[in-house]
């Protein structure tokens, strides 16, 4: 196995550049069809699953219950 497969920061910070410079040159890199068919893949199983839970009937709250911290 390649030991430099794995970058291995010093610290937060340095790690924090590392993925900036990543996510740069992903920002930057020409569009392929490849990631636009990923995307729609995406698109589409976020739009069947809202459709899937937004189909379903949600039990309601018990009056009385504690409700969650804000």
């Amino acid at each position: 196995m390649n030991e430099n497969r794995y970058y291995q920061p010093k610290d937060a910070k340095d790690a924090l550049r590392y993925i900036e410079g990543l996510f740069n040159q992903y920002l930057q890199a020409p569009l392929t069809m490849e990631l636009v068919s990923y995307h729609q893949k995406l698109i589409k199983q976020i739009q069947e699953r809202r459709l899937t839970h937004s189909s379903k009937s949600w039990p309601t709250r018990p009056s009385g219950q504690c409700q969650p911290a804000r």
